[in-house]
Parts: C-alpha cells; sequence; structure tokens
C-alpha cells in the first residue's frame, strides 16, 4: 500500500491537472511502468530501521509514505543516509 501511496503522490506532483497522466499512460510512456515495477519489488532499503521519532525502532516498509514524506520536507537535520535511504525507498 505504501507504494501504491508514493507513486500516486509522485504523479500528482508531476501532473497537477490529471490530463498529461492519462495521455502518458495511454501512450505507454516507460518511466511510470519502471517506477511502478521497481516499487511493487522488494526495496533493499525496506529494512532501513528509523532511529528516532514516533517510529523509533521500526523499518521504512512499517511507516506510512506520507510519514515519511513528512520526515523529508521537515527534517533539515537529517542525517544524509537516513535521507538518501528514505528516497531510494520511496523512489523520489
Amino acid at each position: 500500500m505504501n507504494a501504491l501511496r508514493a507513486v500516486f503522490k509522485g504523479w500528482i506532483k508531476r501532473y497537477p491537472d490529471g490530463h498529461a497522466l492519462v495521455n502518458d499512460l495511454e501512450n505507454g510512456q516507460t518511466e511510470i511502468r519502471e517506477k511502478i515495477v521497481y516499487r511493487e519489488s522488494v526495496s533493499p532499503y525496506a529494512s532501513v530501521v528509523l532511529g528516532f521519532g514516533k517510529h523509533k525502532g521500526c523499518r521504512l516498509d512499517e511507516i506510512s509514505a506520507d510519514y515519511l514524506e513528512w520526515v523529508l520536507e521537515n527534517f533539515d537535520d537529517l542525517w544524509p543516509e537516513t535521507r538518501r535511504a528514505i528516497e531510494r525507498y520511496l523512489n523520489l
């Protein structure tokens, strides 16, 4: 579910009106298809454990994509390794 949420959030950012998304899907744009296929497989970053906050001790795949995106947007002092792991897990 987190994978789908992350994909849809990415689409909303990239295609705010939705019409371009429908056109790209109908034309078989490979970038969108590759992201979906990647997120369906188990990400190597899914097992990364957060060491802070209300989800301290939880793996990335146990945390909602909304919360992980909130962390990226609101924590300027986030460890670079943690930031990269979250971004790669969400496929951003």
